[in-house]
């Protein structure tokens, strides 16, 4: 049996970012899925782009984050 904390690192994330292809991908880290969005642009979100959690309800979404976002202001670097 797997521990919670076991279970944690394998919880897949999804990122999506309408002018990448692919639009949506599969990432195995919150950081990874985070990462994606923060180089997706340059200083700012070109497009509103989400992050959504696999959870046993399935996909919860995480992050939205607008078009025009600055990258300091992204939900997760406000979080610290």
């Amino acid at each position: 049996m797997l521990t919670d904390a076991e279970l944690e690192k394998l919880t897949p994330y999804l990122s999506v970012i309408p002018r990448r292809h692919p639009m949506k991908k599969i990432h195995m880290t919150l950081g990874h899925a985070r990462a994606a969005i923060s180089t997706s642009g340059y200083g700012r979100s070109t497009d509103a782009c989400q992050i959504y959690e696999y959870t046993t309800s399935g996909w919860q979404l995480l992050h939205d984050v607008p078009r025009g976002t600055a990258f300091t202001e992204l939900p997760w670097k406000k979080e610290k």
